[in-house]
């Protein structure tokens, strides 16, 4: 295989989550090393030539011969090259495609800005039937909470389980699971359903389903990955909406500061009903309940951007500063103080590991806005 082959097909399963944990880290610390402490010189329209100038910097920088190909000999280098290439590609495309509606001419990382704020930093709650509340801390490893005849187990990689010790029937009572800003956390229902949720959020649900259907309680964003049961509908409340499904993955964006609720649907079906008034969704759609109780139907959506908080990302598709903000608040608990009107729009990738201070860099980067951290406010300026 050719060496710009090889590293794209790392390239390739990298962007799609599918690399290996050692391929992971090389590529991440490759990435944060750039990030501190080196300045892109590439502009827009310099794209044919990133390939050329990454080969070139890598070989200088592991002291390698131009006519190094994978072997078995040097495997590891060019495991090396490959973790280089990667996030060298990544770092230089992201400076370039995450921009705004001016032109992007530098991205500078400055290395005395790079400590602060970063998001993940506090546990999600479970509050039981009693009102106790148990904070969900992963470091702690596994620990066993009994309820009845219901078992519930935080795993070691900080996923929480219901398991029906005794098949009775049962008068459920009900537990809620909060997660705070720049948190998400993971739930697996009595019946097999797995539930992700967004910072800032929160479900409420039966420690078991015994009625005629499953139903549970949401605020904030929660994406549903729903087990089949046609004898019993899965129902998710929200201040807006009734959401109905048999069997479906779906997302559920239900933020109060949000201007729309929103179901977007992947996977199956789900109808959405509000005020008696129902649309059916089909995969790839979207459903907007704005403030006025209209309901409207998207027929075509940016699944990545839905999904980016699921898999640790910001995916901007032409957002504005006022959504994108909304977002970074949540991860990062931030204030954002706006001075003055922004009209651009931004587009990119970028992972939610970063600090905000990281963030704030990259979209200073494109022009099109100032942003001022102070404590736990940042201040927004044309």
């Amino acid at each position: 295989m050719l060496k710009e082959e090889f590293i794209r097909d790392i390239l390739k399963r990298y962007q799609a989550g599918n690399c290996s944990p050692e391929e992971q880290q090389i590529i991440e610390d490759w990435y944060q090393e750039r990030l501190d402490h080196a300045a892109w010189d590439f502009k827009p329209g310099d794209e044919p030539l990133i390939g050329t100038n990454i080969k070139n910097r890598i070989y200088k920088e592991l002291a390698l011969p131009e006519n190094t190909t994978p072997g078995r000999g040097n495997r590891y280098n060019w495991f090396l090259i490959a973790g280089a290439a990667a996030i060298l590609v990544c770092a230089v495309t992201t400076a370039i495609y995450f921009r705004a509606e001016k032109p992007v001419n530098r991205l500078v990382a400055k290395p005395e800005l790079v400590k602060g704020l970063k998001g993940r930093q506090r546990h999600a709650v479970l509050t039981l039937a009693n009102g106790e509340t148990v904070l969900l801390n992963e470091a702690a490893g596994s620990q066993v909470i009994r309820q009845g005849d219901v078992e519930v187990k935080q795993t070691d990689k900080g996923k929480l389980t219901y398991n029906l010790v005794k098949n009775n029937n049962l008068n459920p009572v009900y537990n809620t699971l909060t997660t705070p800003k720049g948190t998400t956390y993971e739930l697996q229902l009595p019946d097999g359903s797995r539930i992700w949720l967004n910072a800032a959020s929160s479900i409420t649900y039966p420690t078991a389903f015994s009625g005629q259907t499953r139903t549970v309680s949401v605020t904030g964003e929660v994406y549903f990955e729903v087990a089949p049961n046609v004898r019993k509908p899965f129902l998710v409340k929200t201040t807006s909406a009734t959401i109905e499904v048999l069997g479906t993955h779906f997302n559920v964006n239900t933020y109060s500061n949000e201007p729309a609720m929103k179901t977007t649907l992947l996977e199956g079906k789900v109808k959405v009903t509000q005020n008696q008034i129902s649309k059916v969704l089909e995969p790839g759609e979207q459903a907007s309940i704005d403030q006025e109780g209209a309901i409207t139907v998207l027929k075509e959506v940016n699944q990545a951007q839905v999904m980016g908080w699921k898999n640790g990302k910001f995916v901007l598709d032409k957002v504005d500063v006022h959504t994108l903000m909304r977002q970074v608040a949540r991860w990062y608990d931030l204030e954002v103080i706006y001075k003055g009107k922004i009209t651009q729009h931004f587009w990119g990738t970028v992972s939610q590991e970063m600090t905000a201070v990281q963030l704030f860099q990259m979209l200073e980067s494109t022009g099109s806005a100032h942003f001022k951290l102070d404590g736990n406010k940042v201040i927004v300026s044309p």
